[in-house]
């Protein structure tokens, strides 16, 4: 089995699980060769392809030859990135081994931000004030009395370098912002205060087999980005309804996790985006009991997925990387609007 992606956090406790609860000999490609080499015991061997972005052709035919060589029969994306490669070469990948994600007319759904939005508000599921722009003289076309504090975010995500999400107070920190923007179409949101609720669900033949639930605890930036600690929930059942609500919409099968800020005081929440892969805290749900990966696993090789009835609930998770970088800025004074987290 071959993981795309050389994210630490999601690939590591993938290769540990499947490795121990399958028999599975694991193995990881890095997209770019930049990316430092993962080192597990559970990892069996570790490559790194050419540049996907710089040497695609170049990237393809290592990719196809490795899968090929290695003789690998499913292949598992956790970056954005992976499942953007993936896509674009789906018709080769998949007649070569079984593929953890969507064609790409479906991918592509869940990868540009702007038609997610829109679906989700053909479900009746509550989302931001949404506005598109890419320079500072779009604000001028935008409603009269923009209320700040704002949130700035890419409008695809296909793996190219970029920032997560950024926050302004200031309409001059905006308009400075944007006039040397060159990320090409952003989202501009309104801020909606709360807490991050993820709600990860594996979806199969159109049927919800498996939820989790995650709050965040903490995040960077402090006023809302990616988590370093989050603790397990039960489902909480409209964000889960909403959640299947909208996955089935975009016609989305296999592993989601459908992104929320819920405000306890008013009750209200909306929707923030979806991940079409595994997420940052894939250890929480594995450690409590919801082993996604598995599933996966045995689903594609014709098994019984033996999904379990319910998990741990309260049990904590922390990425103290994430989280010493993070006290580290709120300790140098950090700003929200300061400094974007370069992903890919």
């Amino acid at each position: 089995m071959l993981i795309l992606g050389a994210a630490p956090r999601v690939a590591v406790p993938i290769a540990r699980l499947l490795t121990r609860r399958c028999g599975v000999p694991v193995e990881v490609a890095a997209m770019v060769p930049s990316d430092p080499k993962l080192r597990s015991r559970a990892i069996r061997h570790f490559v790194h392809l050419p540049d996907f972005l710089r040497e695609p052709d170049l990237f393809t035919k290592s990719l196809v030859s490795l899968v090929r060589e290695r003789r690998f029969d499913m292949l598992i994306p956790v970056q954005d990135g992976a499942v953007a490669a993936i896509a674009e070469n789906y018709e080769v990948l998949s007649s070569l081994l079984h593929v953890a994600c969507p064609p790409p007319r479906i991918v592509e759904r869940v990868l540009n931000k702007d038609f997610t939005i829109k679906v989700a508000e053909q479900c009746d599921i509550p989302v931001p004030r949404t506005y598109k722009v890419s320079r500072a003289s779009d604000l001028a076309a935008l409603p009269k009395g923009l209320a700040f504090p704002v949130v700035l975010k890419p409008g695809e995500r296909k793996g190219v370098p970029t920032f997560k999400v950024r926050y302004f107070s200031r309409g001059e920190d905006l308009l400075s912002f944007l006039a040397s923007n060159h990320y090409g179409e952003l989202l501009l949101q309104e801020y909606c205060p709360g807490v991050g609720i993820g709600i990860e669900m594996l979806i199969h033949k159109g049927e919800c087999l498996a939820c989790f639930q995650h709050r965040r605890v903490k995040e960077d930036p402090p006023s809302g980005g990616i988590a370093v600690t989050a603790v397990a929930e039960a489902a909480d059942p409209e964000l889960a309804d909403a959640s299947y609500r909208l996955l089935r919409a975009l016609e989305w099968e296999g592993v989601a996790m459908v992104e929320f800020r819920k405000n306890h005081e008013d009750r209200k929440w909306a929707l923030m985006e979806i991940n079409g892969r595994y997420w940052g805290t894939t250890s929480l749900p594995l450690q409590a009991g919801v082993e996604f990966p598995v599933y996966e696993w045995r689903l594609a090789h014709g098994q019984d997925p033996q999904i379990p009835q319910a998990y741990t609930e309260g049990m904590r998770w922390r990425w103290t990387t994430g989280y010493l970088e993070r006290l580290h800025r709120i300790l140098i004074g950090f700003r929200g609007g300061l400094g974007p987290r370069i992903s890919r």
